[in-house]
């Protein structure tokens, strides 16, 4: 029988039984964590309509998009290790998550750090598919 290796804080962890249930509660885990983000999701924000008008009110162009990508990974990396995720829903492709990360601006925009998510997808052995790479939060 093998465990999936799903890893989530104790604290923020799904808390239902869902369909051949192998998670194991462990006192501590230093997981390495990886991040599966497909360079073609940032292809796809700057060529969205509406995304792109986003990121640029960001300060961001389409020549940052590698840049982009590598500053979102890492952070989804660091939100996630922290806790700093909301449980979505749970299906065959893995649990959804919501990981919550600041980014900073660019060009006449880079004194101002924006509060965004990327919606993601957990999966076994610490890896994070990130499916939705950048939502900007709304203003409150």
């Amino acid at each position: 029988m093998s465990e999936s290796r799903t890893i989530f804080k104790n604290v923020n962890k799904p808390e239902y039984y869902h369909p051949n249930c192998k998670c194991v509660n462990k006192e501590q885990l230093n997981p390495e964590f990886s991040v599966i983000f497909d360079p073609r999701k940032m292809t796809y924000v700057f060529n969205d309509v509406n995304k792109c008008k986003m990121v640029r009110t960001m300060g961001y162009i389409p020549e940052d998009a590698e840049e982009m990508r590598s500053n979102i990974s890492r952070l989804v990396i660091s939100g996630f290790s922290k806790g700093e995720y909301k449980l979505g829903k749970l299906n065959e492709n893995g649990q959804h998550i919501s990981v919550f990360y600041n980014i900073p601006g660019k060009r006449d925009c880079s004194d101002i750090s924006y509060r965004c998510i990327a919606g993601c997808v957990a999966w076994p052995n610490g890896k994070i598919l990130v499916a939705t790479p950048i939502i900007k939060e709304k203003k409150q």
